[in-house]
Order: C-alpha cells, then sequence, then structure tokens
C-alpha cells in the first residue's frame, strides 16, 4: 500500500465545513457542561432549604448536586474534549497531510467508541429502571 495520500481541494472544503460544524457543538457541550453544574447546585440549594423534610433535604441536594455532575461530565464534557480533538486535526490536514489524517482518524475512532460505549450503558441502565419500576408497580 502506497504511503501516498492525495486530498484534493473539494476535501479540503467539505472537512473545514464539518470542522465548524465540529467545533460548534463542542462549544455547546461546554456550555451544557456549566448549565448542569449549575442546576445541581440549584437543585442542592433548594433541597437543603426546604423546610418541610429536612432528612430527605440532607439526602437528595448532595444526590442531586452528585447526579448533575456525573451527568455534565459524561454527556457534555468528554464528549466535547473527544470532538474538540478530532476537529482540530482537520485543520492541519493540509499542512500535514497522512499524518493529520491518521491523527483525524484515531481521534474519530476514541470518540465514536466512546458513543458506543455510552449508549449500551445507557440502555442497560434504562433497562434496570424499567425492569425496578414494573417489580415495583406488581408488588
Amino acid at each position: 500500500m502506497s504511503d501516498k495520500v492525495f486530498v484534493t481541494e473539494t476535501m479540503l472544503t467539505s472537512l473545514n465545513a464539518s470542522r465548524a460544524w465540529g467545533q460548534l457543538l463542542a462549544v455547546l457541550g461546554f456550555v451544557f457542561t456549566i448549565l448542569l453544574i449549575f442546576a445541581g447546585l440549584a437543585l442542592t440549594l433548594a433541597f437543603t432549604a426546604a423546610p418541610s423534610r429536612p432528612q430527605l433535604a440532607l439526602f437528595l441536594g448532595p444526590a442531586f448536586a452528585i447526579i448533575y455532575l456525573v451527568l455534565a461530565i459524561f454527556f457534555c464534557l468528554i464528549p466535547s474534549f473527544l470532538l474538540l480533538r478530532s476537529v482540530s486535526a482537520i485543520s492541519r490536514v493540509a499542512a500535514d497531510g497522512p499524518t493529520a489524517i491518521e491523527e483525524l482518524f484515531d481521534n474519530q475512532t476514541v470518540l465514536w467508541k466512546y458513543f458506543a460505549i455510552f449508549a449500551v450503558i445507557m440502555l442497560i441502565m434504562l433497562v434496570a429502571v424499567l425492569v425496578g419500576g414494573a417489580m415495583v408497580a406488581l408488588a
């Protein structure tokens, strides 16, 4: 197999267009990360300030903080970093050629592998919640 990789102007145009959209999604992911963290903090404060059930509030306040922090990290922060790494390699394709293309494909592989593993975990969690809910309803 030849080491030469030819990148046409049409390929570069398409890659640059996808790079802009990828950067936008990465930035939106970082914004959502911050918003989820603030939402977790707001729910924590709301539950701890609830006077009606102080014991429940002491449990739910920190629980929501942890849940929203985990959601922010796994739903937004990690995918945004992986996407940003991938689109940053696109900007180097014209200058670095094959090296940048290899990096781009490696980064894409990591990104899609993360999404696949994440989707499987979410599916397992959803089935567990549905089965648990059905067991509680039938009890």
